[in-house]
């Protein structure tokens, strides 16, 4: 089954940024949550920002099933930082950051 997503994109980027589709970058990863003893994997908002200066790139939401997401066409060259929101307010966001893109062929 194929992960289902629907990025949101920002395109008002400062500092004459190329923007975001130029590139060959990608992110990804998996939003889990704990259930008891187990880790479960959840939907959840993921924004996607640039780690220099904070700059918002893009949102999406993890699959409902697996938890996955991906962000691409992402500029190689940046390290990024991912926040997870949590929408039914069980529990605080969570953030990953030092996230450097894989090269896409």
């Amino acid at each position: 089954m194929d992960m289902i997503w629907e990025p949101f994109f920002c395109y008002e980027l400062r500092g004459g940024r190329t923007p975001l589709g130029a590139q060959n970058g990608l992110i990804y990863g998996t939003v889990q949550a704990q259930q008891g003893e187990l880790l479960q994997h959840v939907w959840r908002r993921v924004c996607l920002f640039i780690q220099r200066d904070g700059v918002f790139v893009a949102q999406t939401w993890s699959d409902k099933v697996t938890g996955a997401y991906r962000f691409e066409r992402l500029d190689a060259a940046e390290t990024y930082f991912v926040i997870a929101f949590d929408h039914t307010g069980m529990h605080r966001a969570v953030a990953a950051n030092d996230l450097v893109p894989e090269v896409q062929a």
